[in-house]
């Protein structure tokens, strides 16, 4: 039986801006819940690029990105206490299914969080085939804590 290799994922560089920008619009074409702010956008990922804290974590060569993961340095209203958050995993259609590309991303989130000993903040928000990434994560990363509502004003 051939097994195949697990996903590398590479740091994201400046060569990876056009395509990261072109996956921001196809992530929110398929989950967004508000328009795109596109200098808000252009900072935060040239902040990741960066590693101003934050990173991206990318599976593929420089103009074919199979894969890419968000993360950032946050914390809660009520605390100085740093975690990683997770702002998107995402996945193209053409990669999803057999491919081992999301399972590669969530590793590597969770080891980020480790090698830099936070907690890892990280879900789903989505309408699309929901309940398939939940189990996905679930398996990868255990019990969910919470929900989240996002209601329309």
């Amino acid at each position: 039986m051939l097994t195949r290799p697990e996903p590398v994922v590479r740091y994201a560089m400046p060569e990876d801006y056009p395509q990261i920008i072109a996956m921001s619009e196809a992530l929110h074409e398929e989950n967004g819940h508000q328009s795109i702010d596109y200098p808000t956008a252009e900072a935060a990922i040239m902040d990741a690029i960066n590693r101003n804290r934050a990173v991206i974590g990318i599976i593929g060569p420089v103009g074919d990105i199979q894969g890419i993961v968000f993360l950032r340095f946050a914390s809660f209203w009520y605390s100085s206490d740093v975690f990683l958050e997770e702002l998107f995993l995402y996945v193209p259609p053409q990669y999803r299914k057999g491919t081992g590309h999301a399972r590669a991303l969530l590793t590597f989130a969770r080891g980020a969080a480790k090698r830099l000993g936070l907690p890892l903040l990280i879900g789903v928000l989505s309408n699309e085939r929901t309940k398939a990434k939940l189990n996905l994560y679930e398996r990868h990363l255990g019990a969910p804590v919470g929900g989240y509502f996002f209601v329309e004003g």
